[in-house]
């Protein structure tokens, strides 16, 4: 639809119709390609046979790094050595993370908590393969984009148990991690409200002419919500520079993939959608490293959407709240070591490339890592511990700019009660409220 030129000239605002013509230049117009032609867009191969379209056969799986660690075609090994070497740290970090801070809910040190086993290198080596500015919209299990992004073991404990030194003043759920400076956007807890969010991100930054991606997690089960679906489609009519990582460990919660789709995994309906897609290997560091490489390439040059569903498997729990024991057969939960070693554990193969480069004396410095992420995961749980917590005054804070008075009145009312009965409430475990525009902590700024 292309108004005509009188239109333009008889707007009163003047700036109203510079913001038009900006808009519509920058902005290909999705409804010039509905009506430019009726036999364009109707235009098929005709034939006199009537066939119901089905599957035919599986997508395949790409993959580069082989067990023990053999490249199968060197022209993937695109992968600095500082950076395998930091992600393969990481991965160890990862492992003992999930030892202590799971442990650490068992024991009520902290309320909540996911394991990242065996799926680490979906998050390190995407995240890894992005640029700073990208900006990411994470699900609940991508410990690895937090590291890769500079968050430390302490600023983990800190969000995961709320202490006041937690940036988001203890008003997120544990695992809700956001960052403004790292580009990384609120953790939703409603599965799959992220994805359209990421959607209007990436379009942003086509219609802005910005070089730069969103990034959006998720697993296969959110996958199979209306809002990722909606996102999927939007995506690729508006040409959103967005890119879906898709996590499919094999269950959502406690349902298989087999009984959540018939189809051939999340590639094959992203292809339906007229988005390019591609299947990798989720316990191959390298192959998803160059495939965000890739995919990331492609979006800014066609200025549209792309999806890397990462084929893995949830080596624990879903969550501190569930028990894998109640779905998977006996025979899985017997034989669960045995299990993950023939599926593929990344970690091992990682290592073995790297020794087989000669970049690391992977026999010597494995466990001297493994001790160090295990004692600094337990030495910042100890001073998260020691911690105070914010105080509830801190509720109220960034939910408008400017607090309009039925907050103001609410949060007055609050404070009085706990004066009035200040014996009946641990306020000793809490800090007294601070200016909240002085502190350096917040996650938002309105200045």
């Amino acid at each position: 639809f292309n108004p005509p030129q009188y239109y333009i000239q008889t707007q009163i605002n003047q700036s109203k119709v510079k913001m038009f013509k900006t808009f519509t230049k920058l902005a290909p117009a999705s409804g010039s390609r509905c009506f430019s032609s009726i036999k364009e867009f109707y235009h098929h191969t005709t034939t006199p046979e009537m066939i119901f379209r089905k599957p035919e056969g599986k997508i395949p799986c790409f993959r580069v790094l082989e067990e023990g660690g053999k490249v199968v075609d060197p022209k993937w090994e695109t992968l600095s050595k500082e950076d395998a070497i930091k992600m393969y740290k990481f991965m160890l970090t990862m492992r003992e993370m999930d030892k202590i801070y799971n442990t650490a809910q068992r024991q009520g040190r902290i309320t909540f908590y996911m394991t990242n086993l065996y799926e680490e290198a979906t998050s390190l080596a995407t995240t890894a393969a992005l640029k700073p500015e990208d900006v990411l919209y994470l699900q609940y299990r991508e410990w690895g984009s937090l590291l890769w992004r500079g968050y430390s073991l302490q600023e983990i404990i800190n969000g995961l148990k709320g202490t006041h030194d937690d940036n988001t003043m203890g008003r997120a759920l544990p695992l809700h991690f956001a960052h403004v400076e790292r580009n990384i956007q609120p953790v939703s807890a409603t599965l799959g409200t992220q994805v359209p969010h990421a959607v209007g991100a990436g379009y942003t930054y086509r219609v802005q002419g910005l070089d730069k991606i969103c990034a959006v997690y998720s697993g296969e089960g959110a996958a199979s919500e209306g809002d990722a679906n909606v996102a999927l489609n939007f995506a690729a009519t508006l040409k959103a520079q967005t890119l879906f990582m898709i996590r499919n460990n094999c269950y959502a919660i406690s349902v298989p993939s087999n009984e959540q789709y018939a189809g051939d995994g999340i590639t094959g309906r992203a292809i339906g959608f007229g988005i390019p897609a591609i299947r990798v290997d989720g316990h191959d560091p390298i192959a998803i490293y160059n495939a965000t490489l890739k995919a990331r390439e492609m979006i800014l040059e066609t200025k549209g959407p792309a999806l890397i569903e990462m084929m893995t498997y949830r080596g624990g729990d879903h969550s501190t709240s569930d028990s894998a024991a109640a779905y998977r057969t006996p025979e899985v939960m017997n034989n669960l070591e045995d299990y993950l070693k023939l599926l593929g554990d990344p970690l091992p193969r990682f290592a073995d490339y790297l020794k087989a480069k000669g970049w690391l004396d992977v026999d010597g410095v494995s466990k001297a890592w493994s001790k160090e992420g295990n004692k600094l995961a337990v030495e910042c749980l100890k001073k998260a511990d020691a911690t105070k917590f914010p105080h509830v005054e801190h509720l109220f804070d960034d939910v408008y700019e400017k607090m309009p008075w039925s907050l103001q009145e609410q949060k007055e009312e609050l404070l009085e009660h706990l004066k009035r009965h200040e014996d009946s409430y641990p306020l000793k475990n809490y800090v007294w409220p601070q200016n909240p525009s002085q502190n350096p902590l917040r996650i938002f700024s309105f200045q």
